[in-house]
């Protein structure tokens, strides 16, 4: 052991460790958090967590459901039993823990998250932008935003001026919007500063990265912005980068539409959706063809629900896969499937029952909608 290691105190040297464990892969730090977890204080713990949550990314890995992951949240839960001195290392330190625990996608009991959010609420005034961005997020990722939090933390960021980077206004105003901020009919609190930033940016908007413009452009929805300023640069972001918007960010962008249509965010909208449509999840084409029927008209596309199925395109419940593969009936009601269309049940549950996928296979796009929704649309869309 070298003099600089010997000299470092046992809370040191075990954090060290941890780090050290950290660059040798997951099995290597499941390890030590195994042998070490019952000394751990709360900075060992979210140094930890921060390892494992770099590893794993979004949803985690496979190690997620390890048990020594469950050891380690659970000492969780003890060291913020005890008395935790908050200063400015400890309102970092909370903020990491819970950025981590929703990377990683791991449980929070209630009483810990409680504590956490108590504890860090005075310590936005000494946080660094991106601390005070990531501890919002997290908090709504954990539903566990107040409005007391949004207006402090609102606040902070204010005093930060241009220290904060677009990427925290965006997604901090966007986890804001929703929060459903709503306190005597106050507008989003983050608003005003985003718009100035988007004003700031002004031509260059389109550089962001695509969450961030898709961030941005519901919170501005949500706020109901008439800034025609900030609505024409944020409609100009969406169009130059329609084709590298995630399927949910994409949904993201049909929310912003659905709460300020008829603005200049429609037809770039309409392109991203168009786009991303084949990629989407069956709860992702739910959601966009109920928040944008219009644009899902124009792409010729739905999954119906059985009752639609039945009704409008005029299919049997008792049909059987092999005869509905390649039926291409005229339906009760007039309207007509696209040339060589399938109509295929699919063994999935929806709120409004089983449903049946139509696919275009001029696009090879395919949405759903409910009946009521298939009722408002207009035939001439199946015309090849």
């Amino acid at each position: 052991m070298n003099v600089n290691s010997s000299s470092k105190s046992p809370q040191a040297r075990l954090n060290g460790r941890i780090i050290t464990a950290g660059k040798d892969g997951s099995e290597k730090l499941l390890q030590c958090i195994d042998e070490t977890v019952d000394q751990m204080n709360l900075v060992h713990v979210s140094t930890a967590l921060h390892r494992l949550a770099r590893m794993g990314g979004p949803g985690g890995k496979s190690f997620v459901a390890d048990p020594r992951v469950a050891r380690l949240m659970a000492r969780l839960d003890e060291t913020c039993c005890h008395k935790i001195h908050w200063n400015a290392k400890a309102f970092g330190v909370a903020s990491i823990v819970l950025w981590a625990v929703v990377t990683l996608q791991v449980p929070m009991s209630a009483a810990t998250l409680t504590l956490l959010r108590q504890g860090i609420l005075p310590g936005f005034v000494v946080m660094k932008p991106q601390e005070i961005s990531n501890t919002v997020t997290s908090l709504h990722a954990l539903q566990g935003l107040t409005v007391e939090v949004v207006l402090a933390a609102s606040e902070a960021m204010a005093a930060c001026g241009s220290e904060s980077s677009h990427t925290c206004l965006a997604q901090m105003s966007k986890a804001i919007a929703e929060y459903g901020f709503a306190i005597q009919d106050c507008r989003n609190p983050m608003l005003p500063m985003l718009e100035e930033r988007i004003m700031t940016c002004f031509g260059a908007m389109h550089q962001w990265v695509p969450r961030d413009t898709a961030a941005a452009a519901y919170a501005v929805a949500q706020g109901r912005s008439r800034n025609a300023r900030v609505l024409t640069e944020v409609a100009c972001a969406i169009d130059k980068r329609a084709n590298h918007f995630a399927t949910a960010d994409v949904v993201a962008l049909c929310r912003a539409l659905a709460l300020l249509p008829g603005t200049p965010l429609d037809k770039p909208i309409s392109k991203a959706v168009h786009k991303a449509a084949a990629a989407f999840s069956f709860s992702q084409r739910k959601e966009v063809s109920i928040l944008c029927p219009s644009i899902c008209q124009r792409a010729g596309i739905m999954v119906v629900d059985q009752d639609a199925a039945s009704t409008v395109l005029g299919t049997d419940e008792s049909d059987t896969e092999e005869s509905d593969m390649d039926h291409t009936r005229t339906s009760k009601d007039g309207w007509v499937l696209p040339t060589n269309a399938s109509v295929v049940p699919i063994i999935q549950s929806f709120p409004n029952g089983n449903a049946n996928l139509v696919v275009n296979p001029q696009t090879g796009y395919c949405l759903w909608v409910t009946a009521h929704d298939l009722a408002l649309a207009q035939p001439s869309r199946y015309e090849d």
